[in-house]
């Protein structure tokens, strides 16, 4: 089976803004037309990319141009898209730039709030089953104001997945867009430094969040070939999430940032939620085989039975569902996740007024909202995680052999829709992995040639 993936990136205006001049030795060029996109698509399908065998369409985004011009195109790109045969996996490699207040304007100061754009992704997203969105985070993370280091525009979109870079280090990287004024984070980071791209042109050590985007986005088609049945229980989207969130490893920090460290230096304490800046933490895909094996897909009504993996299976009572039990030993770490889609209200009342509306309640966050709960035995208070995301995510390092029970749990009872669809998955590994140990060949050593074939990661 061969995938289609669109890489959507931006036009040689935006990308001379974002690598204003690219120094080899003394001299200095300009960027040149399309190649953004090239180097991209060169990492998702290139001779040392994720897999060579995935077909890649291109399109480009003027981001240069004004804000409701911008998202007439994106509409009509995505239009184009939708009439495509098998496309599966939309890689958004492009952002606005705000790193400075002067770069705001009246038409997008209110892009940090949830707005008309990252609204109209999620409504796209809600009502397309099979296509999966991944979004670069931005590269405003260095920016000289807190808020402006912000994710923005459509990168809030809730049902997209969301991607920030990290460095050598694996640590987060300093031009990563992180936080958000919002319920939402980036959901993971993947390599965005230290690409080396071979071709009519030479650039080393190319860096930026949309060298992210496509690496999660190829490891994501890879699952859609290589575990398609599992596919088949539902949206794919919330699976990919789902998968991507317990197949992640910690972010390294500064030992001043951290309350509890490990020989390697991981932070090991108990995380519920998305880190506001770096979400889950690094992708990695040497647990995406076990996060499938344990994935439960749930179909939740007002019934108290409800189908996980098309059983039959029953709640507790109306709003509790438990979903797994499982052994852990003293220093295993577990990782959860349960995803589902949000699905805002569908208006045109915002339609003359799209820079300026604040949808922030076009989204019942009470009425959709579900919580993840994990239970361990002889011990009455659950680790919870109960943000108004529409992911949930819990993190343990088990300190001692104990027996503990995964519970989903709906905020309220009421149930806006006959079913909601949700997907969870669970990773238990005995030590931390460290990129250096396994990814060298992927994740920063090779130059990505722009041409040419390469073995596969999976």
């Amino acid at each position: 089976m061969i995938l289609k993936i669109i890489i959507i990136s931006i036009k040689k205006q935006m990308l001379q803004i974002i690598y204003p001049l690219i120094k080899q030795g003394n001299k200095y060029y300009l960027p040149k037309p399309n190649d953004h996109a090239t180097k991209v698509a060169a990492i998702v399908s290139g001779r040392h990319g994720v897999n060579t065998y995935h077909d890649l369409y291109g399109l480009r985004l003027d981001t240069s141009t004004n804000s409701s011009d911008l998202y007439s195109g994106l509409e009509d790109e995505i239009a184009y898209i939708k009439r495509m045969k098998n496309i599966k996996i939309v890689n958004n490699s492009w952002g606005i730039l705000h790193k400075k207040e002067s770069d705001l304007n009246n038409s997008n100061r209110n892009w940090f709030n949830y707005n008309y754009y990252s609204r109209y992704l999620d409504l796209l997203t809600a009502n397309e089953r099979e296509l999966i969105f991944v979004k670069s985070a931005g590269n405003n993370g260095d920016a000289v104001k807190d808020y402006l280091k912000n994710l923005s525009n459509f990168t809030l979109s809730y049902n997209s997945i969301v991607v920030g870079s990290n460095d050598r280090a694996e640590k987060l990287s300093s031009f990563s867009s992180r936080g958000s004024l919002t319920y939402n984070a980036p959901l993971i980071l993947a390599t965005g430094e230290k690409y080396n791209f071979w071709g009519k042109y030479q650039e080393y050590n190319s860096q930026g969040t949309s060298f992210s985007a496509p690496f999660v986005s190829g490891v994501i088609a890879n699952t859609l070939v290589q575990y398609k049945e599992k596919y088949k229980l539902g949206i794919n989207s919330i699976i990919a999430k789902a998968i991507l969130g317990v197949s992640s490893s910690n972010v390294k920090k500064a030992k001043s940032e951290l309350s509890d460290l490990s020989e390697n230096g991981p932070e090991i304490s108990t995380q519920v939620g998305l880190n506001k800046d770096y979400g889950v933490g690094l992708l990695n895909y040497r647990k995406i085989k076990s996060a499938f094996d344990n994935l439960k897909y749930i179909r939740w009504t007002n019934n108290k039975q409800v189908l996980v993996n098309n059983i039959w299976t029953n709640k507790e009572d109306d709003r509790i569902l438990p979903v797994a039990r499982l052994k852990l030993k003293k220093g295993d770490e577990l990782r959860i996740s349960l995803s589902w889609l949000f699905k805002p209200k569908n208006t045109t009342l915002y339609n003359t007024k799209k820079n300026e509306a604040i949808l922030t309640d076009s989204i019942d966050y009470s009425l959709q909202d579900f919580e993840l709960y994990l239970y361990k035995e002889g011990n009455k208070l659950p680790v919870q995680s109960t943000s108004r995301n529409n992911y949930e995510f819990i993190k343990i390092r088990a300190n001692e052999d104990a027996n503990y029970k995964i519970v989903v749990k709906k905020w309220r009872n009421e149930n806006p829709f006959n079913q909601t669809e949700l997907a969870l998955s669970w990773t238990v590994s005995d030590k931390y992995y460290s990129f250096s140990d396994y990814l060298s060949e992927l994740y920063y050593s090779y130059p990505y040639d722009l041409y040419g074939n390469n073995s596969q990661i999976f």
